[in-house]
């Protein structure tokens, strides 16, 4: 259960991103944080931020979230792009497993002022994924939103869909009905 969606279970949509080194990044949902810290705000549920080489050898994690569900890495390598609690961040990506535990990144608890976090949403955001370097894109409801991480500005369209639908005509009797 995701302690940010108390009573909800966590679904995250594992959707690859490919980096600049050649090497696969995506994100998987893990039991208690091993190791806890003294102090660490308790957590049974976490999301590791994960990379493979292409043939799926050397399994690295590079970062910790305790409340992300998706999330997905610039194609340069210098951003994370992920959502939590139905919310669209940005965080720069926090570099390559340097052989110590991963960092990790939260928006309150003991690390909240670690990492420069940025919110893109406060009324919902789904399915964060980069269209190019620069260019974080992700939906809420029939809005599609286009981050541009260099001017830190956002294009967004609003989506009205109409489709036809056939509606009957005439009236219907209901005969021989009884009340139980």
């Amino acid at each position: 259960f995701n302690a940010g969606r108390p009573l909800m279970p966590r679904r995250p949509i594992v959707e690859p991103s490919f980096g600049p080194d050649g090497r696969i990044y995506y994100p998987e949902t893990k039991g208690p944080v091993p190791n806890a810290r003294a102090g660490a705000e308790p957590n049974t549920e976490h999301t590791e931020l994960v990379s493979v080489k292409l043939d799926g050898s050397d399994r690295r994690v590079h970062a910790t979230f305790p409340y992300a569900d998706e999330m997905a890495v610039s194609p340069d390598g210098k951003w994370i792009g992920y959502q939590e609690g139905d919310n669209v961040f940005l965080v720069a990506f926090p570099g390559l497993d340097a052989g110590g535990d991963p960092p990790r990144i939260e928006r309150r608890g003991a690390n909240a002022n670690k990492f420069m976090i940025h919110p893109l949403t406060r009324q919902g955001g789904l399915f964060p994924h980069w269209r190019d370097a620069q260019t974080l894109e992700f939906g809420s409801a029939n809005h599609y939103y286009a981050y541009h991480a260099d001017t830190k500005k956002a294009d967004t369209v609003d989506i009205h869909l109409t489709v036809p639908r056939d509606i009957a005509q005439g009236t219907i009797a209901l005969t021989n009905a009884r009340s139980s």
